[in-house]
C-alpha cells in the first residue's frame, strides 16, 4: 500500500477530508517531526495498546566484513528503533480475532 492509498483509507474510516487525513498521517509518521520520531529521538518507548510497541535500543559497536573485499571493518554503535506487535495485532493477522467495527 502506498502512502496516498493509506491516506485515502484513513480519510474514509475517520470520515474526514483527505487533506486532514494527510496532516494526521504526517503528524504521526513523519521521519523528522512525527510523533513516533520525536519519542524515538528522546530515547523513549511508545506503546499503543492492541497494536504494538516502538522501542529505542542502543546497538553496540561491532566488527564486520566488507562483502566485496572481505576486509574487516568497524561498525560504530548507534541507536535503532524496533517494533514489536501486540497480541491483538498478531491475533488479527493470524485470523484468530474478528475485527471491531
Amino acid at each position: 500500500m502506498k502512502k496516498s492509498e493509506f491516506i485515502d483509507q484513513v480519510a474514509a474510516k475517520a470520515e474526514t477530508s483527505k487533506a486532514a487525513a494527510a496532516r494526521v498521517v504526517d503528524a504521526i509518521f513523519n521521519s523528522s517531526s512525527g510523533a513516533i520520531a520525536e519519542v524515538a529521538r528522546a530515547g523513549g518507548d511508545l506503546s499503543i495498546p492492541g497494536f504494538g510497541k516502538f522501542k529505542t535500543r542502543k546497538r553496540a559497536a561491532r566488527k564486520g566484513r566488507n562483502p566485496r573485499t572481505g576486509a574487516e571493518i568497524n561498525i560504530p554503535a548507534k541507536n535503532v528503533i524496533s517494533f514489536s506487535a501486540a497480541k491483538g495485532l498478531q491475533d488479527t493477522l493470524s485470523g484468530n480475532r474478528t475485527r471491531k467495527k
